[in-house]
C-alpha cells in the first residue's frame, strides 16, 4: 500500500489530524508499522448522535474505506480548561430541552 491519506468528517469536537498523515514507506502485504497523528480540535463543529463518534476515510493507492470510531472523552478537554464565553452559551443552547433535568424545590416548615 502506498499513498496514504486520512479525512475526519466534521464532527461535536471539532476533531482533525493538524498534520497530513506521514508513512514513511510503502506498506508490504502482512507488515504493520505505529504511526502517530496529532490532532487538534479547531474545526468547525456540528453535532453527531452518538456525540463522540467520528467518521474517518483512509485513502491509499487501491481503494478508499470508511468507517466509524468512538472519540474517548479525554480528547474533549483543553489543559487550561477554558472556553470561549460565546461558545459555551451556543453550547449550552444547543442542548435541547428534552435532555435538561428539572427539579423542583419545596421548602418544607
Amino acid at each position: 500500500m502506498t499513498d496514504l491519506a486520512i479525512q475526519f468528517n466534521k464532527n461535536s469536537f471539532g476533531v482533525i489530524p493538524s498534520t497530513p498523515l506521514a508513512i514513511p514507506t510503502a506498506l508490504m502485504p502482512n507488515q504493520s508499522i505505529d504511526v502517530s497523528l496529532p490532532l487538534h480540535t479547531l474545526d468547525p463543529v456540528m453535532k453527531i448522535e452518538p456525540l463522540n463518534n467520528l467518521q474517518v476515510a483512509v485513502k491509499n493507492n487501491s481503494d478508499v474505506f470508511y468507517f466509524n470510531c468512538l472519540i474517548p472523552l479525554n480528547v474533549g478537554f483543553v489543559e487550561d480548561g477554558k472556553m470561549k464565553d460565546q461558545v459555551f452559551l451556543a453550547t449550552w443552547k444547543d442542548i435541547p430541552n428534552e435532555k435538561e433535568l428539572q427539579f423542583q424545590i419545596r421548602k418544607v416548615i
